[in-house]
């Protein structure tokens, strides 16, 4: 009787981490909406680098973000989404500040930017990034 209350407790446990593997799947590779804070007292120009799809990048921008607000990032009227789980890049300027660093270096209308690695936080169907100064 232990030996098949042990089998039991190890198929359960082999059970349980298959479907929290499923889970966690299921979480990444979703693409959500783009969502940027500026912290700032001053407006921000905005350049992104984000993945709708897991084998290309795309650079949208620039954006000009008000002082202390949230803004969902648009193209045409839709929403820009990432891929959660891939990195998010950007470069920001903002009041005789710049968020630049040598993480990617992208071209866009012919000037070089150095961008910098967004820590992401996933909020239901939004990936969100801020900047603080």
């Amino acid at each position: 009787m232990p030996s098949l209350i042990r089998r039991l407790a190890v198929a359960s446990l082999f059970l349980a981490t298959l479907l929290g593997g499923v889970a966690a799947e299921a979480q990444q590779g979703q693409n959500r909406s783009l969502v940027f804070r500026n912290n700032c007292s001053t407006p921000l120009r905005l350049l992104v680098r984000h993945a709708e799809d897991p084998r290309s990048y795309t650079t949208t921008g620039f954006y000009t973000i008000r002082p202390n607000t949230s803004t969902t990032l648009t193209q045409r009227g839709d929403n820009i989404t990432h891929i959660t789980g891939l990195p998010l890049y950007f470069f920001a300027e903002s009041g005789g500040r710049t968020w630049s660093a040598g993480d990617v270096t992208v071209a866009f209308n012919g000037v070089n930017y150095r961008m910098v690695r967004a820590n992401q936080t996933v909020s239901g169907s939004n990936i969100e990034f801020a900047v603080a100064c």
